[in-house]
């Protein structure tokens, strides 16, 4: 495969020699290495988005935090989680199976399973199983289909295109973006993007008041490797609602391992 920014050296010696200089006494002179540009964000989007043609399948390990905070006049709750899970994705047509393990404060441990095919969602709270109805199913494979293609995500990163960064992290591009206070009015189109499949109310937009997101890919293949993403929510009105803190971190791997996710017969025949 071809450097992304360079190209190979096709004429061997006469090209060294010009790349480096030679002295008239035939040493070769040493010159500097040429530092590699990083891409904008805009050129690594693109770059992203073909790549993401060829991904069929990936597994995903995700860690979530949060912390929500609960008032009701003078009365305040808080209630925090973790989530850990494993996430395996085949992208056409999109399947999915999850394992997630849940710890509520001051409730002990959950375990949540999820399979995804064929327009159809089935979740295990504790190995009960219920096939959920048709209209939470579509708006859950618009979900994942937004947060699995590196396509969809390009799509939605392009609405804030103008708070994104590129920097490098070793063998990583990252983009990334910040935002806060007066500037998520500019974020309505990025969280519409995400829920395309569900109405979204304006008021939830706007009780988002900072957000940030870090999206990383190899520097060779350009396929997405490692996530970030925080945000916090708050739509207390009169001493009553809810403030909220959310920090999510994913890794990604395994890619086009995948060709089918296969959903046990005890699974299928479940009852609504």
């Amino acid at each position: 495969m071809l450097n992304r920014w360079g190209k190979v050296l096709l004429v061997g010696v006469a090209v060294v020699l010009g790349l480096a200089g030679c002295a008239k006494d035939g040493t070769v002179k040493e010159s500097p290495e040429q530092e590699v540009a990083v891409p904008t964000a805009e050129e690594l989007i693109a770059k992203i988005t073909e790549a993401g043609e060829g991904l069929s399948s990936f597994v995903q390990e995700s860690q979530t935090w949060s912390n929500i905070h609960m008032a009701q006049s003078e009365k305040k709750d808080l209630q925090s989680s973790e989530t850990n899970s494993t996430t395996e994705v085949v992208l056409s047509p999109l399947q999915m199976h999850q394992a997630s393990r849940i710890k509520l404060s001051g409730k002990g441990e959950q375990l949540i399973e999820q399979y995804y095919t064929d327009n159809r969602l089935f979740i295990s709270m504790d190995g009960h199983w219920r096939e959920m109805p048709k209209d939470i199913s579509g708006n859950i494979g618009g979900i994942v289909l937004q947060s699995a293609s590196p396509r969809e995500r390009m799509e939605q990163l392009k609405t804030i295109l103008p708070y994104l960064k590129v920097t490098e992290e070793g063998d990583d591009y990252v983009l990334s973006a910040r935002a806060s206070g007066d500037q998520m009015k500019d974020f309505t189109a990025y969280y519409r993007v995400q829920y395309s499949s569900v109405e979204l109310p304006d008021q939830e937009i706007s009780a988002v008041k900072s957000m940030s997101t870090t999206y990383c890919v190899n520097k060779q293949t350009y396929l997405p490797t490692r996530t970030e993403d925080e945000m916090v929510t708050d739509n207390r009105t009169g001493g009553y609602g809810m403030y909220t803190e959310t920090r999510m971190k994913t890794t990604i791997g395994k890619y086009n391992t995948l060709s089918k996710i296969e959903i046990p017969e005890e699974v299928l025949n479940v009852q609504r």
